[in-house]
């Protein structure tokens, strides 16, 4: 089959960390992220997510007057009329500590002039990892870590969260930073007893509420991991969600290793919302060595978040990013058990995280041959069906065979990546019904079903 209809992490773009994904006013997207080669800052292009083109350094450190010598962390890019505002992580020639820098350019693709040619702000203690939130009423705030290199606790060094107020024009704080978050939560302590960290903030609005994802444990570790804390205001108080981590790394696992500071954005139609995230190179040194990984992320009825990753096997790509749509979000659901969770098929997350293995659909304990059919009321166009098993994956294992138009089965198999999809792939042409049936099994659990193609508006 000749169509893209999916992606594979890792992105092609590695060497780097922090990645920091912007749709721009152009509609593509520009990943910056901490180092990738050079002085200052480098940026990547791309429109579907598989391709990202490399636009070389878009912000030169050795400019005139600079302020700041090394450690070029953490870039991050937002609009605002007119103009693409960069903050970012520079030490400091002046007393070699990590202050919050600002670059402005005409374009997403640079060149990124520095502003103010001096931090832009001085609380006298190292920062990193500045985000910025412009509210629906047009005011800005400016989240930062205060870094663990200088903030020593009863012996332990940590890193917390502060906010702050930013002006209008996107170049001068209002009033006192506020502390939102430090490391308190138990996986927040798995990198060991000396340091603990609370860092790459990235704060979205959703119904009201203001969710502020971060990392925490060691940035070069196996348990890098995101979490989160939800509050009514900007400005907290925040209140950490009571099972963090929502992307992780199960203890067995050993093809993935420290997923975390992300980025948010939605996909080229607005419908879906994704994470970029960085995962280690090397699944066993670990350390800065680190790549660009991408998953979609969602909202459950309740509020909550959920992250379709980290993923190492084909997805599907972003919504918009072609023809082909999620054509399960249309269809009919009907299961032979287990139908107070058939949504659960539909609902958008794929399950990676053993602890969330309550939002699967289970069949029924005396169905032996479970069934689940999808039913358009118009034929549509299928050129991919995708079953994915829920977690936990240990045990049970059990067939999958898939029929359409009620024609012969044909029988697909899971991967043995956790998260990955038994694929049926080629097209199928005009259909109205895909049948699933599993067997063999002594318990079933899917966490998801997805079937691209297009259908007639």
């Amino acid at each position: 089959m000749t169509r893209n209809l999916t992606y594979k992490n890792p992105s092609t773009i590695n060497g780097i960390g922090d990645p920091f994904v912007l749709r721009a006013q152009d509609g593509a997207y520009y990943c910056y992220p901490t180092g990738g080669g050079g002085n200052g800052f480098r940026a990547w292009k791309s429109t579907d997510f598989v391709e990202w083109k490399p636009l070389g350094i878009v912000y030169d450190s050795l400019q005139p007057g600079f302020w700041a010598s090394s450690k070029f962390w953490a870039p991050e890019v937002v609009y605002w009329q007119g103009k693409y505002y960069m903050y970012y992580t520079g030490n400091s020639f002046a007393d070699q500590s990590l202050r919050i820098g600002l670059a402005i350019s005409e374009k997403p693709e640079g060149p990124f002039i520095e502003a103010l040619k001096r931090p832009l702000f001085d609380f006298g203690y190292s920062c990193i990892d500045a985000n910025v939130l412009i509210d629906d009423d047009g005011q800005k705030y400016l989240y930062y870590s205060r870094d663990c290199s200088e903030n020593i606790v009863n012996g332990i060094h940590e890193s917390w969260i502060y906010g702050v107020r930013l002006a209008d024009n996107m170049q001068e704080l209002e009033g006192d930073p506020v502390l939102l978050t430090k490391p308190e939560q138990e996986w927040e302590k798995r990198s060991g007893n000396e340091y603990r960290w609370n860092e790459g903030a990235h704060v979205i609005k959703h119904d009201g509420k203001y969710y502020l994802i971060y990392s925490g444990n060691f940035y070069g570790g196996k348990f890098y991991s995101l979490g989160y804390a939800v509050s009514g205001s900007p400005l907290g108080p925040f209140v950490k969600y009571s099972e963090n981590p929502i992307l992780e790394v199960m203890p067995e696992w050993t093809h993935i290793s420290g997923p975390g500071h992300n980025s948010v954005f939605k996909s080229p139609d607005g419908t879906e919302l994704w994470v970029a995230y960085h995962t280690h190179m090397d699944v066993i040194k670990g350390g800065g060595n680190r790549q660009m990984a991408i998953d979609k992320m969602g909202f459950r009825p309740d509020g909550t978040i959920y992250i379709n990753g980290p993923s190492l096997s084909p997805m599907p790509l972003p919504s918009g990013t072609g023809p082909q749509k999620n054509l399960a979000l249309t269809a009919k659901v009907t299961v032979s058990s287990g139908s107070e969770k058939a949504d659960a098929l539909t609902d958008g997350e794929i399950g990676f995280n053993r602890r969330f293995g309550r939002y699967n659909w289970i069949a029924g304990a005396q169905d032996k041959s479970p069934t689940i059919t999808l039913e358009w009321e118009k034929p549509v166009d299928v050129y991919s069906v995708m079953v994915y098993r829920g977690s936990p994956y240990e045990g049970n294992p059990f067939e999958v065979s898939v029929s359409v138009n009620k024609h012969s089965a044909e029988k697909i198999t899971f991967p043995e990546i956790p998260g990955a999809a038994a694929v049926l792939d080629g097209e199928k042409g005009r259909v109205t019904s895909v049948t699933i049936k599993l067997s063999g099994g002594g318990e079933y659990r899917l966490s998801e079903i997805v079937i691209l193609g297009t259908a007639e508006e």
